[in-house]
């Protein structure tokens, strides 16, 4: 049983990871746009092992961003739950 929650701290760690989620989202998504230039584009590497290689990772980008709403519904659950949980306080100490 749980018998003391900062919930301002679980709010904050939260908002943080939410911040962090988006870099990270941020990142993927440029990565793959850069990723997605290689064979036609940028031609760093070319041929038919090339454009085999970049589909590989397009198909693979779904799980990347996967991860990435996975992540954003436990932050917004975190920051639910702090909420519910000073509320719920809030009204036992009235």
């Amino acid at each position: 049983m749980i018998s003391y929650i900062n919930t301002s701290e679980v709010d904050r760690i939260a908002t943080e990871m939410s911040k962090r989620i988006d870099t990270l989202d941020n990142y993927f998504n440029s990565l793959f746009k850069r990723l997605e230039k290689v064979p036609d584009v940028t031609k760093e590497w070319v041929g038919n092992s090339s454009k085999s290689y970049f589909s590989a990772i397009a198909r693979d980008k779904k799980e990347y961003l996967n991860l990435v709403s996975d992540l954003k519904i436990i932050s917004k659950e975190l920051k639910k739950e702090a909420s519910s949980t000073e509320a719920l306080i809030t009204k036992i100490n009235q």
